[in-house]
């Protein structure tokens, strides 16, 4: 399911490319990356670590750190 005010746009190997409002970032990116983190918990031991970049253009993303 995807959050209001946010597309998935494309998927490329393991990146996953979102668009979404600018005043929602701070609220999906904790969703995402836990969703995806999360993504094989019970099924593996192995970690699944989610790095996050934000930007208006593809060579302007610049990378959110983990708040954990």
């Amino acid at each position: 399911m995807t959050p209001v005010g946010c597309s998935m746009l494309l998927t490329v190997h393991d990146e996953l490319l979102y668009e979404c409002l600018a005043e929602r970032v701070d609220e999906l990116v904790p969703l995402v990356r836990s969703r995806m983190e999360g993504i094989m918990k019970g099924k593996t031991d192995i970690p699944f670590p989610v790095r996050v970049s934000v930007g208006e253009r593809w060579g302007e993303m610049k990378e959110i750190q983990n708040e954990k």
